[in-house]
């Protein structure tokens, strides 16, 4: 994750420093710039994402017995995968904009790990088929602070929080606080239309997959729990100011 983290970075400040030695098209704008005016705008982009390996522990029913003790770890190996975007927001004058953002991702994996447990005819690692799509939406709200301007180029600054929602591929379910920083340029195309590009950085409280609580309600299951879901993404996006 660290040496995608900073591909990442360095491709932001590529992005940057490109857009902003274009002197023709900065010329081609005066004075006012759309960054200049009060408006209502909906954003649309995507993304490529790199989320992390999910790294989890396993609990079972305690009221479960067996003649072969568990498997007490899993682990699921997402690969990077295109994140559409859409957000509805406010931006105010100097370049200050909150708004509400949907971003989905549908990582590939081809299969889960799992690690531990004893008994006959038991192997670890013992790898398991998903039945179906590791998928993930997120509702966040965002602000953005614009840091500095050359004509119609910004840069700015960016963080959010929200939630994440989340389906592990084997039939389970879970919620958990999330929140992201962000970082990139705009480039004023129109008087209505934008361009962003950027870094984003998300990150969620730990996942805990399975039910509430065990040992109560229906006998057996499982929880798989203890690790949160990070991901860097670097995004394009179009502003269309109404």
């Amino acid at each position: 994750m660290p040496g995608r983290t900073f591909r990442y970075l360095a491709g932001s400040a590529v992005a940057a420093a490109l857009l902003t030695a274009a002197p023709a098209v900065a010329q081609s704008f005066d004075s006012a710039t759309a960054a200049d005016d009060w408006a209502l705008y909906a954003r649309l982009g995507v993304g490529w994402a790199s989320p992390n390996r999910l790294d989890q522990d396993l609990a079972f029913d305690p009221r479960t017995a067996s003649f072969f003790t568990p498997p007490n770890r899993r682990v699921i190996d997402l690969e990077d995968a295109a994140s559409p975007t859409f957000a509805i927001g406010v931006a105010y004058p100097a370049g200050t904009r909150t708004e509400l953002e949907y971003r989905f991702l549908q990582p590939s994996f081809d299969e889960v790990t799992l690690f531990g447990g004893f008994g006959p005819g038991v192997t670890s690692p013992f790898p398991v088929t998903p039945s179906d799509e590791f998928t993930a939406h997120f509702l966040m709200s965002n602000a953005y602070f614009e840091v500095v301007r050359f004509g119609p180029v910004g840069a700015f600054v960016g963080a959010g929080v929200g939630g994440g929602f989340f389906a592990d591929g084997l039939g389970q379910r879970d919620a958990a606080f999330a929140y992201q920083g962000r970082t990139g340029v705009t480039v004023d195309l129109s008087r209505r239309a934008t361009l962003q590009i950027e870094y984003v950085y998300l990150r969620t409280r730990d996942i805990v997959f399975g039910p509430d609580r065990l040992g109560r309600g229906a006998l057996g299951g499982f929880q798989a729990l203890g690790e949160p879901f990070v991901m860097s993404a670097a995004d394009a996006s179009i502003q269309f100011r109404f």
